[in-house]
């Protein structure tokens, strides 16, 4: 809003020639900007009429701060989820090339590494796979730096996957 129509809409209020809304906008633009020298005295009017207006812009200006906030944070923990995978990818690229007596391919663990991280994905900083065998240990970090361990085995005769918590 420009500073002319803010102007414009003092002399209208001074002259009694501004409807309810107008005086509205004018509390709320006061409420968040200050009042050069020659407008304090309408601006302490307009406020005092209009008192909500205070909670209004502050309200406002919470809410904004706070829904840029979240957006940060949803993109910060999918960023980090994804750079997690992709870390796991690697290392279980590394792992496998070096090593072939698991009984589990990479597609295996990457889905119980998927399916450990969809179980709280806001609360799971990182899943580890560790291959023991014809089992799989699978360590999740959670943000607040506890660790909760899984194993994970296969059904016998069956192509299924089995994960269960360990203490």
């Amino acid at each position: 809003m420009s500073k002319e129509y803010i102007k414009s809409l003092i002399e209208k209020y001074l002259a009694a020639e501004t409807n309810p809304a107008q005086e509205r906008l004018l509390a709320e633009w006061f409420s968040a900007h200050k009042a050069e020298a020659d407008e304090e005295a309408v601006a302490k009017l307009i406020l005092a009429e209009y008192p909500e207006a205070t909670c209004d812009a502050a309200e406002k200006e919470y809410d904004a701060v706070v829904s840029e906030h979240g957006r940060r944070t949803r993109v910060v923990r999918w960023a980090c989820g994804f750079a997690a995978c992709v870390a796991v990818a690697i290392g279980l690229g590394i792992f496998f090339t070096q090593r072939n007596s698991s009984d589990f391919n990479g597609q295996e663990i990457a889905q119980g590494i998927e399916q450990i991280m969809s179980l709280d994905m806001d609360n799971v900083q990182s899943v580890t796979a560790t291959p023991k065998g014809n089992k799989v240990i699978l360590t999740a970090t959670m943000n607040d730096g506890t660790k909760c361990s899984y194993v994970m085995n296969k059904d016998d005769g069956a192509d299924a996957l089995l994960i269960t918590a360990m203490k």
